[in-house]
């Protein structure tokens, strides 16, 4: 992957994560819960990269 595509990769991932964090903290539901489960799917998205 040369570096475009690989800052092109990065800027996605990072929106992905950007939109996971709002949704943590935008619903109604225990924002604890939320979080634990936004910290869930980060360590099961980096596993799933290694």
């Amino acid at each position: 992957m040369d570096n475009g595509d690989e800052a092109t990769q990065i800027r996605i991932l990072l929106k992905e994560l950007k939109d996971m964090a709002k949704r943590a903290i935008d619903n109604n539901e225990s924002s604890h819960t939320d979080f634990t489960t936004l910290v869930n799917e980060l360590m099961l998205h980096r596993d799933q990269e290694s």
